[in-house]
């Protein structure tokens, strides 16, 4: 099996996996809602939605490690070079936001406008590395 089909593989179970995972914690999280706290199984629904989503980070970390262990160099650096972009870009802007913030300009930044935001930027940058 040659480079490219064994970075194929791992993206393809870590895409499929992490759909997964992301549908899981939608429905769980929707079905906890649907639930009022008077019912017996909203403390155990919201319980498993606060594991999802505290578990989907360092689940992000080891798929990125695993990705980074099956390139080669050149595949390593480009790796490193996207995730610095994206760790600079979530970096500024909540540090712009902040400030703003507290000057009552702007409203509180969610936790996962974050992720998003590094997750976008990893991808984009990437993708315009591939292209050269």
């Amino acid at each position: 099996m040659n480079r490219e089909e064994r970075v194929r593989k791992v993206l393809q179970i870590m895409l499929r996996s992490g759909i997964i995972i992301a549908a899981l914690t939608v429905l769980i999280s929707m079905l906890m809602d649907r639930t009022g706290p008077q019912t017996g199984t909203h403390g155990f629904l919201h319980g498993v939605t606060v594991g999802i989503r505290t578990a989907f980070p360092f689940m992000l970390f080891f798929w990125a490690y695993r990705v980074y262990l099956t390139n080669d160099e050149y595949g390593r650096i480009r790796l490193l070079k996207a995730a610095a972009l994206a760790f600079v870009v979530v970096m500024l802007v909540t540090m712009a936001w902040y400030p703003l913030q507290q000057a009552g300009k702007l409203p509180m930044l969610p936790v996962w406008t974050g992720w998003a935001l590094g997750t976008l930027t990893f991808i984009v940058s990437m993708g315009v590395q591939s292209r050269t």
